[in-house]
């Protein structure tokens, strides 16, 4: 049952990863393109899109495993006293 719980959530998160990484992308796109068109370009606006979209990206190739492993990982180097 543990198994099956696990592997359930594990499977939920990795298809909310590539849902908010697939958005984030988006945005990013969105917000480049909005910030690069016309005459005036917002030069601060696009890289900040561009940040974003890699962002996304990254969520979307990271991984539920890889996701949960970081934070695990993190978790363990809290010192204790």
């Amino acid at each position: 049952m543990t198994d099956w719980i696990t592997n359930t959530s594990s499977w939920g998160l990795g298809l909310v990863l590539i849902a908010v990484g697939l958005f984030l992308i988006a945005v990013g796109v969105l917000d480049l393109g909005r910030n690069l068109k016309g005459e005036s370009k917002n030069w601060g606006g696009a890289i900040i899109g561009l940040v974003i979209a890699i962002i996304g990206g990254a969520l979307t190739t990271w991984g539920a495993t890889n996701f949960i492993t970081f934070f695990k990982n993190g978790g363990q180097e809290v010192p204790r006293q």
